[in-house]
């Protein structure tokens, strides 16, 4: 089996997932409190940047998602 074919099945495993996910909301909450914390805090939803709110969460779940699948190679 090709080697990136064998990272894409072990990274689309659902345990994988979802351990992503876990690990993207609890990290990705974190880092948006840090980071925009006097948007949020205000309640000024006009204040936050939307597109780096999603990104802090999205970059967690990649760098889990792909951490997982490289071990278990």
């Amino acid at each position: 089996m090709l080697r990136i074919t064998l990272f894409f099945k072990l990274a689309t495993q659902v345990k994988t997932v979802w351990r992503g996910l876990k690990l993207a909301l609890i990290v990705g909450a974190l880092l948006n409190a840090i980071n925009q914390w006097e948007a949020l805090s205000s309640a000024s939803w006009g204040t936050v940047h939307w597109p780096k709110f999603w990104l802090t969460f999205c970059v967690p779940f990649c760098v889990s998602v792909y951490s997982s699948a490289r071990a278990k190679m």
